[in-house]
């Protein structure tokens, strides 16, 4: 009985979920649909949430349309949120019928993320030299091949890299 939980964790896959809601829903009931929704489609089924994002509104890059009621909506902007959660494969498709059901979600798009897949994301300006050298160092080459380290360059020594690539035979014909 007690191996009954480690087989299903084994079991398990994590996936992400990126959806759209309507903009209909008030600003102040969304964190609510949201986390019923999270409960309907993901703790009811046996999946644990692993990360979670409060919906923003954003402008979509196009129009997005969608049948509520028999009625054709179109949409502009839209709350937009991720949900990562663990989750037995044979319940993903209830989930997605679960979704389409759903009048609040304009549309959503379901990700199998592979195990072993942390990603890290460094924002610009933001790193120092040690959290990158660190980072650099738990990179595993999944094929086991060398990575070479690559030295940061001067200006000037990438200056000097593109005029030599650019003074090949090729582009001195081009140039007499």
């Amino acid at each position: 009985m007690e191996n009954e939980p480690e087989i299903e964790e084994k079991e398990a896959k994590t996936y992400e979920i990126g959806y759209l809601l309507t903009p209909f829903l008030p600003a102040d009931k969304v964190e609510e649909t949201v986390e019923a929704m999270y409960k309907a489609m993901i703790d009811d089924l046996g999946g644990l949430a692993v990360f979670k994002t409060t919906p923003k509104m954003r402008a979509l890059s196009y129009p997005v349309s969608k049948f509520i009621s028999n009625k054709k909506s179109i949409f502009s902007e839209a709350y937009f949120g991720v949900v990562k959660f663990k989750i037995s494969p044979e319940k993903i498709r209830t989930i997605k019928e679960l979704l389409d059901k759903d009048n609040n979600i304009i549309r959503f798009l379901t990700v199998n993320i592979p195990k072993n897949s942390e990603k890290v994301v460094l924002r610009s300006g933001v790193a120092t030299k040690k959290v990158v050298e660190k980072v650099v160092e738990k990179v595993v080459d999944v094929d086991n091949i060398e990575v070479e380290k690559v030295e940061e360059m001067s200006s000037e020594e990438i200056d000097k890299e593109i005029e030599g690539l650019l003074d090949t035979p090729d582009t001195q014909n081009i140039n007499s």
